[in-house]
């Protein structure tokens, strides 16, 4: 699912979903601009089937745990390099 309308000037974002997998999620995130941009992102995890918590690995840092709110979404705040993607890996 898109997570955000691709328009060229801002951030955009897929996730990937599948409740049966323990990554049950996996969001890559782009920026089309020239700078850096810092940014905090809803991720409707929903359909992972996670209910309470989840555990974001975004690219290489450690595993974070965050809890979701009531319609199931984590927000994170990530900084996405000029011209450049990172991903995130949600797991149970």
């Amino acid at each position: 699912m898109h997570l955000r309308r691709p328009d060229g000037r801002d951030w955009d974002g897929i996730l990937h979903v599948n409740h049966r997998l323990d990554t049950c999620g996996f969001a890559m995130l782009y920026n089309p601009l020239p700078e850096p941009v810092t940014r905090t992102i809803r991720l409707p995890l929903y359909y992972t089937g996670l209910k309470r918590t989840a555990t974001i690995t975004i690219k290489d840092t450690a595993p974070r745990r965050y809890t979701l709110d009531g319609r199931q979404t984590a927000n994170i705040t990530v900084t996405i390099p000029a011209n450049g993607y990172l991903w995130a890996e949600i797991t149970r």
